[in-house]
């Protein structure tokens, strides 16, 4: 969508989020939050994602992209 159209200005706006799962990925604060930003990262190299799930840890299966 055309943000900030009436100004003359155009603007494409996209939203990355990582999440990641306590204690699936990580066991401390520090770790959450690496986790959650690793996540991020990869979700922002797979642009047009709808959702994608990707495991830090390997704890447990992920990597897939709905």
């Amino acid at each position: 969508r055309v943000f900030l159209r009436r100004e003359g200005i155009r603007n494409h706006v996209t939203v990355s989020i990582g999440v990641a799962v306590f204690p699936d990925d990580a066991l401390n604060k520090k770790e959450i939050i690496d986790a959650s930003d690793k996540a991020m990262y990869a979700a922002k190299q797979k642009r047009n994602c709808l959702v994608s799930f990707h495991s830090i840890s390997g704890r447990k299966s992920g990597g897939d992209s709905v």
